[in-house]
């Protein structure tokens, strides 16, 4: 309940205020995306955004990518579409806390929007 009020007094999400960043994540083309595509914003406690996370679909390339953007829409990570197994388990928990530490997925916004 706190969350939600908080989001509806704090506003954290006015019309185009993504419009910036999503451009230039659309400009840097994340693989295997269509216009279906949607793109989490992460959020920190004061509620600005923290980083984006693009995903790609299976239904556009049989092994698709995630993709870190910060704040600005600048690419920071790749995700591999891979297995976790004892190899990598290490490697992608450090992504993760990289990126997510501090902040929570709070809304999904379209990559392209409708026309």
């Amino acid at each position: 309940m706190t969350l939600l009020l908080t989001l509806a007094c704090g506003s954290p999400a006015p019309a185009g205020a993504h419009d910036t960043a999503l451009a230039a994540i659309r400009a840097d083309a994340p693989p295997c995306t269509d216009e279906r595509t949607d793109v989490r914003v992460w959020r920190k406690p004061d509620l600005s955004v923290h980083r984006y996370f693009v995903e790609g679909s299976p239904e556009v390339c049989s092994h698709p990518t995630a993709t870190w953007y910060d704040a600005d829409g600048k690419r920071l990570d790749y995700v591999a579409f891979e297995p976790l197994t004892s190899e990598n388990a290490a490697y992608y928990e450090d992504l993760h806390a990289r990126h997510a530490t501090g902040a929570t997925a709070m809304e999904s916004v379209p990559l392209f929007p409708s026309h």
